[in-house]
């Protein structure tokens, strides 16, 4: 796999994360779309289980000053009320208030299903052909997903880029010494106190089309050109060290510049 690829395999992953649900968030969701299919769109928990009607004023009712013990005692009277064995024809509202009642009184469920009631983002949509729940952004600015995407473009991604150039670098430093290495144990038998040249056949053929030069000289290895010049096989020295320029973003701006300055030229 190219840079190119593993950049975008990297950042399609990272979008990917942003917007996956947990199997709680997916479970509330899911019976927040049986109450609107049943209900209608201005349905919500606390309204199916008639929790706004125990003020006066329930136009202003204000979920939050909820009391466990209230929530308890509402769901009790609905539980008993609406039994299945009082009349069968209750027995999916019996279970609906079940599941009402399981997300209520546990407090992370609350606060999730208390988040998305709140959120002008709302509760997800449904389509199986975009893969289950989504977030529309039709007639909604959700200024908070397009700042969580330019956080990950600008700080998460190019972390992540350094982190992978950092690897690939440290990568082949540590083959390329384990070549001298090898070099070394295997060919200098001057105790690195003398010079010897080695040659080796690195065509795919075997057919001597290519040679590559080395010399070992004084205990070091290097790569000898058809010049003769001599390059110490130092990793430090050929291979060049991560620079902020590399990391994405900065290596497209950098990279168009480029572009622009040869053209100029």
């Amino acid at each position: 796999m190219n840079r190119k690829s593993t950049i975008l395999l990297i950042l399609f992953s990272l979008l990917t994360l942003s917007y996956c649900y947990s199997k709680d968030e997916i479970e509330i969701f899911q019976f927040q779309l049986e109450l609107t299919k049943k209900y209608g769109s201005k349905i919500n928990i606390y309204k199916f289980l008639k929790l706004d009607t125990l003020e006066s004023d329930d136009s202003n009712f204000d979920f939050n000053k909820l009391t466990r013990k209230q929530i308890v005692k509402q769901i009790r009277k609905l539980s008993t009320k609406y039994h299945p064995d009082k009349n069968k024809k209750y027995q999916k509202l019996y279970e609906r208030i079940n599941i009402a009642k399981e997300i209520l009184l546990n407090s992370e469920s609350k606060k999730t299903y208390d988040y998305y009631l709140k959120s002008t983002r709302g509760f997800p949509k449904y389509n199986y052909k975009k893969g289950g729940f989504y977030h529309s952004l039709e007639g909604k600015t959700q200024l908070n997903g397009v700042l969580l995407i330019v956080f990950i473009c600008l700080v998460i991604f190019p972390i992540l880029h350094f982190i992978y150039l950092k690897s690939d670098v440290m990568g082949r430093k540590m083959k390329l010494s384990q070549f001298v290495e090898s070099i070394l144990e295997q060919h200098d038998d001057t105790n690195g106190l003398g010079v010897k040249n080695l040659k080796f056949d690195t065509s795919k053929e075997q057919d001597g089309s290519q040679v590559d030069e080395l010399r070992i000289k004084f205990g070091q290895v290097y790569s000898v050109e058809t010049s003769g010049k001599e390059i110490l096989m130092n990793p430090d020295d050929l291979i060049e060290e991560v620079n902020w320029k590399q990391v994405f973003p900065m290596n497209l701006i950098f990279k168009n510049k480029e572009s622009s300055n040869k053209k100029l030229q």
